[in-house]
């Protein structure tokens, strides 16, 4: 089980909880996602990365995440999805081919997640080039199934809290591209309000 503590955790238990209140609304088409919705849609994008894209649980290995999703539910549920397989997400711009290259053989991404297809050739070839798959998530059938469940999943060894969050790339000012890194406990706490 989860920590309730944890942000996917906290999703989980809203959406148990109260899963029909209102997650995330997407600003350009409005579309709505309830917490039980969110969580579902984790559920499944978490079961691709392990069931589909080959992804090992618990084992800090970042999911890429394209940047050009926006900040709707695809994005957070790509987000969500990683972080209940135990990994980390790795926000990725594919309009940068020479940056993504460079980011995801550094950390050695295998999956970068993105909504289309229409991904720009020199970053299709920059992903091939650095040994991770581009999986469009719109054209699985299984993330758009209503099937919500990842059952049991207790990935690795280490206290949860411990596990990366996210890996985010910078160029400073040193121009050039270095890695930070967040664990889930620092990440949860930055996103919980002090108390009153």
């Amino acid at each position: 089980m989860f920590s309730r503590g944890l942000l996917h955790g906290g999703v989980e238990h809203h959406a148990a909880a109260c899963g029909e209140k209102l997650a995330i609304v997407e600003a350009d088409s409005g579309e709505a996602l309830s917490f039980a919705q969110l969580d579902s849609l984790g559920n499944r994008i978490g079961k691709v990365l392990l069931d589909e894209c080959g992804l090992v649980g618990g084992g800090n290995s970042p999911v890429g995440v394209a940047t050009d999703m926006g900040k709707g539910q695809h994005s957070v549920g790509a987000m969500l999805g990683a972080l209940k397989t135990g990994n980390p997400y790795l926000p990725v711009d594919l309009s940068l081919a020479n940056r993504t290259q460079t980011m995801l053989e550094d950390a050695k991404v295998k999956v970068v997640l993105t909504d289309t297809d229409d991904v720009p050739p020199e970053t299709a070839e920059a992903a091939r080039k650095a040994g991770a798959e581009l999986v469009n998530i719109e054209s699985l059938a299984s993330v758009r199934s209503s099937s919500s469940t990842l059952p049991g999943l207790r990935p690795s060894n280490r206290p949860e809290e411990e596990l990366l969050a996210y890996v985010l790339y910078t160029s400073g000012s040193t121009g050039k591209v270095t890695p930070s890194f967040a664990v889930r406990k620092t990440y949860d706490e930055f996103l919980t309000p002090p108390p009153s």
